[in-house]
């Protein structure tokens, strides 16, 4: 595989599971070295997390983001998901 499909396996890891993947699990599932995660992180796209160090990053959140902005149907994909989120913690989803 190349380097940008291992990227784009990365990212899928990391908002796939129920809970953010360590290093080792992100290498075992995808074949990405340190320092690409390490670039990733630099870059944005991930970010650390204490105990579980791979969240999606401000920059990943913020591309989705626009995306949803710009396309009706994937918003109205997403207002259930929001609202299970509501329901679920108590808080707002937004």
């Amino acid at each position: 595989m190349r380097a940008s499909g291992r990227v784009l396996a990365v990212i899928e890891e990391v908002v796939a599971g129920p809970r953010a993947p360590t290093h080792a699990e992100l290498m075992r599932a995808t074949g990405i070295s340190r320092s690409t995660l390490a670039d990733l992180r630099r870059l944005g796209y991930l970010t650390l997390v204490e105990g579980r160090p791979y969240t999606p990053g401000p920059r990943l959140v913020g591309l989705v983001h626009r995306a949803v902005s710009r396309d009706a149907q994937l918003h109205a994909g997403l207002q259930p998901v929001l609202a299970r989120i509501a329901a679920e913690t108590g808080e707002t989803a937004a």
